[in-house]
């Protein structure tokens, strides 16, 4: 029993702390995920910003252009060459950021394309201001081209940012059932973890209550075990002294016949109880199971009577008592244990 509830505590305990390591691991993968899809979800974000910075950045190219071109002051080139240099930037950065996507990467050449031939035309027209040209019809070619171009860049940009749209809804998606998952799998290990930890308290002190059970079981037996010894001591003394008696009285017969059976009498009957005294010693391990039993008999009163006094008269004697004893004819019987042990 002790070694079947030592393995079941060994066995919680295991299950407790594989328990402890699968929720470990469980968080990490789940905390990997989330920052994973959140990662995405942020890049979705980053990457439609940047699309939408790079039409600003060219927007704001055209406008300097066309404010060189009404004004012919060259204060507007300077911010005009910055935002073509915020521009290369931006291009390489989009281009980089969109490397997972074949789609997004065939988009941005086009973009590139258009990009460089609307700086181009727009270069042209300041290199026809610049020479003062008149040429209208020039003007207009170049300024046509250049609203198409941008009309183009526009369309890229727009289907960019669509395309970063859907995926960051997508993304979405995925980050909130990463984290339904990860909730899921920590209450269920919580709930886990709980159920394990009770049936271990419970086994735990089950196991507590089978040794205090064991603990009070021994200490019942010490008891039996010590009120026996100290009965059989008391009784083993009591047979001596008739026996003692009858030794001295063998010392006095001088050829008297009937004193020497009386005395042998006494030391037989009280020999008897002595042997049957120490039988009871030695079978021990039954007082220690609570196995000791009456085995009752059919016992002579006078016998039982006899056996009594002559067990008694040593002390009544030493005491200065008087004992007498009388006794019939007849006989008198009664069941009573006959001082063995079953």
């Amino acid at each position: 029993m002790n070694r079947h509830f030592d393995k079941r505590l060994v066995l919680g305990a295991g299950l407790i702390v594989a328990l402890l390591i699968l929720g470990a691991v469980l968080t990490y993968l789940n905390t990997k995920r989330l920052n994973e899809d959140a990662g995405w979800v942020t890049h979705s974000h980053e990457a439609s910003e940047l699309t939408s910075k790079l039409l600003l950045t060219l927007l704001d190219a055209d406008a300097r252009e066309q404010g060189y071109l009404i004004t012919g002051n060259d204060e507007f080139l300077q911010p005009f060459h910055a935002a073509l240099d915020r521009l290369d930037e931006q291009l390489a950065s989009l281009e980089d950021m969109t490397r997972d996507n074949a789609d997004q990467q065939e988009r941005i050449k086009n973009l590139e394309e258009m990009s460089n031939e609307h700086v181009a035309l727009l270069k042209e027209a300041i290199d026809l201001r610049r020479k003062r040209e008149r040429n209208v019809q020039a003007f207009l070619s170049v300024t046509n081209k250049a609203w198409a171009t941008m009309d183009g860049i526009r369309g890229v940009i727009a289907t960019m940012q669509a395309e970063e749209h859907e995926l960051l809804k997508d993304r979405e998606r995925q980050l909130d059932q990463a984290y339904r998952i990860a909730l899921f799998t920590g209450l269920l290990t919580a709930v886990v973890g709980l159920g394990l930890v009770g049936a271990f308290v419970w086994l735990s002190e089950s196991r507590l209550s089978d040794h205090r059970r064991a603990d009070q079981a021994r200490a019942e037996a010490d008891r039996r075990k010590n009120e026996f010894l100290a009965t059989l001591a008391h009784e083993l003394r009591n047979p001596l002294a008739p026996i003692r008696n009858a030794i001295e009285l063998l010392r006095f017969v001088n050829g008297n016949a009937e004193l020497v059976d009386k005395a042998r009498g006494i030391m037989e009957r009280q020999l008897e109880q002595v042997i049957r005294l120490v039988d009871d010693l030695l079978d021990i391990s039954r007082i220690e199971r609570g196995k000791v039993q009456i085995r009752k008999k059919r016992i002579d009163l006078a016998d039982a009577v006899q056996i009594a006094v002559e067990t008694a008269r040593p002390h009544v004697e030493a005491s200065s008592h008087k004992l007498t004893a009388i006794s019939h004819n007849r006989s008198r019987f009664a069941c009573g244990d006959d001082g063995k042990t079953a």
